[in-house]
């Protein structure tokens, strides 16, 4: 399975294996428009049950960062940004993981403009 990001705010989900033997256009799993048009890469990571992936990006307001069931184009959780004296801006960056040999659930990491990172 793949996840493509576009200009559009929009997440797409394609099972490759169809969409690689298809002699015609397949359309996507699953798709949801995010609002966010900034050029920040969102970050998926395998749900804790094993099934269809969870993608964090920025939401329509970058500073803030969603997490979406991919499978069921479904947001959530919203992540607000760190409050600071000064505001730390649009979310630069994100990363998405699973904590290695642990079962507490996932993080997520985001950057700010300001060059904080935040750990939710």
């Amino acid at each position: 399975k793949l996840l493509t990001q576009g200009r559009e705010g929009c997440v797409k989900y394609w099972d490759a294996e169809r969409l690689c033997s298809s002699s015609e256009g397949e359309r996507p799993l699953a798709e949801f428009s995010t609002g966010c048009y900034n050029f920040c890469r969102f970050s998926a990571s395998s749900s804790a049950d094993g099934g269809d992936p969870i993608a964090a990006l920025p939401s329509s307001d970058a500073s803030v960062v969603e997490i979406w069931d991919v499978g069921l184009s479904k947001r959530i959780s919203v992540l607000q940004a760190p409050t600071k004296e000064k505001a730390v801006g649009m979310c630069t960056a994100v990363c998405l993981k699973a904590p290695a040999g642990s079962g507490d659930g996932t993080l997520v990491w985001a950057g700010y403009e300001s060059g904080d990172l935040a750990c939710f």
